[in-house]
């Protein structure tokens, strides 16, 4: 395993991830901890929970991993301004749903001709629901 406080290249880290077993999860751990701080940077930014902000760059490090699996990645861009365009994304996709969600517990509000406790109810009712979805 490369040294911690050696800077791994960009294209060491895309041979590493090419390659299998253990030696493809260091370098896959070498780049997750890489471009962890996008967390704080953009999740602050962005008006995210620390835990969104997490799992939009869980999920930007798995759909990078995929491409890589599947060869999509070109190199065209670093490896941080790829990484960080897709988290970016991801973070958007994150406020879009929760817009919607929003809307959606208003426009049942406006609908709904019943009691405060009654709503509170029935909203926790559908977050429940949408969590186990």
């Amino acid at each position: 395993m490369p040294n911690r406080n050696h800077q791994v290249s960009d294209s060491d880290i895309l041979l590493g991830l090419r390659e299998t077993g253990m030696h493809r999860r260091q370098y896959e751990k070498i780049l997750y901890n890489r471009y962890v701080s996008l967390i704080w940077t953009y999740s602050s930014k962005y008006g995210l929970t620390e835990d969104q902000g997490r799992q939009a760059y869980h999920d930007a490090i798995l759909g990078f991993l995929k491409q890589i699996d599947q060869d999509r990645f070109r190199g065209d861009s670093s490896l941080y301004t790829y990484i960080r365009s897709i988290f970016i994304r991801r973070c958007i996709d994150i406020i879009r749903s929760d817009k919607d969600k929003i809307k959606h517990e208003q426009s049942l509000e406006h609908r709904l001709d019943i009691s405060e406790h009654s709503l509170n109810f029935l909203l926790r009712l559908i977050s429940e629901e949408d969590f186990h979805h």
